[in-house]
């Protein structure tokens, strides 16, 4: 589903950068939409517990963190901004 959108916060269906644009591809990856809509849902689950503990592991800084935070954790997708 990385073709509907990518990991660059650069969606390829104009500029919506939400869920729906995501599951609407789903047909093209042979899911339907409960299932694309799930597996969004674990995604960024796992992205979001885990991205700054993942950076730290392998060196980066909390100040790293803190400059990056916003390519992971962005109200552009529907999900809310937290740390």
């Amino acid at each position: 589903m990385s073709s509907a959108f990518c990991a660059t916060r650069r969606p390829t269906h104009g500029g919506d950068r939400s869920p729906s644009v995501c599951s609407s591809a789903a047909p093209r990856f042979g899911l339907d939409t409960d299932e694309a809509n799930a597996l969004i849902d674990r995604t960024a689950e796992v992205i979001r517990g885990r991205w700054r503990s993942e950076v730290l592991a392998r060196g980066g800084s909390a100040r790293d963190c803190d400059l990056i935070a916003p390519a992971f954790l962005h109200a552009g997708f529907e999900y809310p901004v937290a740390r």
